[in-house]
């Protein structure tokens, strides 16, 4: 741990226990404290290092490994997903070797070593899962993020928002004006952020939708309506950021078209 702490497992309160070696003072940092999905970070520890800064990776039986960022007292546990690759290879894991690179190396019980870079992700995401049993494992059209962490992807039938540390996904879904699905199940192809963090994302017949880092409904652009504010085109294509922090919109019937939100 940093300073002169000592982090270990005490296997006969099943607690994980920090110890300052300086006041001998004794904290539990996992006591009340929940993963990412909520779930209570209790479970027998078996290994830990030290991975980037202040983050800690720790092996268990059978709960997969947990990465615990003990500044902001945080946790994430990843386990084995039968349908997700990436995942790790097993969940009863135990010893680890720690590279100066960023790789870390954990075996898995029976299912060999599963290995990764603490620093970049190396590896594919096919399947995209969220929390109420919704999927989506087909193609994949427009993709955009600002922070390498928090992904909108365009898909063959719609939105979702992706985060690759933590692995949930959420589908974007609003209502237009007459309470129909927006956007309905078809391809969003380009997708951009601008400076004020909207999102926003085509479609080829409902328009552009913006929408909030918080997935808010922002504004619904289509060609009708008051045709100062409409779109000129039937279709939107492609959307890109221009220097002047105005979207650029190309598709069909003219050429291009600036938006900015007021």
């Amino acid at each position: 741990m940093e300073g002169d702490s000592l982090m270990v497992f005490d296997r006969e309160s099943g607690e994980i226990k920090i110890i300052d070696l300086a006041t001998s003072t004794v904290t539990y940092p996992f006591r009340n404290l929940t993963d990412h999905y909520q779930i209570p970070a209790n479970t027998t520890f078996s290994f830990a290092e030290k991975i980037k800064d202040h983050q800690y990776i720790l092996t268990s039986r059978p709960s997969g490994v947990f990465i615990y960022d003990h500044r902001a007292r945080k946790i994430y546990n990843h386990q084995h997903h039968y349908a997700d690759p990436s995942s790790i290879s097993a969940n009863v894991t135990t010893t680890l070797e720690v590279h100066p690179s960023g790789w870390v190396f954990i075996t898995c019980n029976p299912a060999g070593i599963s290995y990764f870079n603490s620093r970049e992700i190396v590896n594919n995401q096919k399947v995209f899962l969220d929390q109420h049993g919704n999927g989506y494992d087909g193609y994949v059209a427009g993709i955009a993020t600002t922070d390498n962490q928090t992904y909108y992807i365009g898909t063959g039938e719609g939105l979702l928002e992706w985060n690759r540390n933590t692995n949930i996904t959420h589908f974007i879904n609003f209502k237009d004006k007459d309470g129909l699905p927006l956007p309905s199940p078809q391809e969003i192809i380009s997708i951009v952020i601008d400076n004020k963090d909207h999102i926003w994302a085509t479609t080829n017949t409902q328009g552009v939708i913006v929408f909030d880092k918080h997935r808010k409904l922002v504004r619904h652009i289509t060609n009708t309506g008051d045709r100062k504010y409409a779109l000129k085109m039937e279709r939107v294509n492609r959307l890109i950021i221009g220097p002047d922090d105005f979207i650029w919109a190309c598709g069909k019937t003219v050429y291009a078209v600036s938006i900015r939100l007021l």
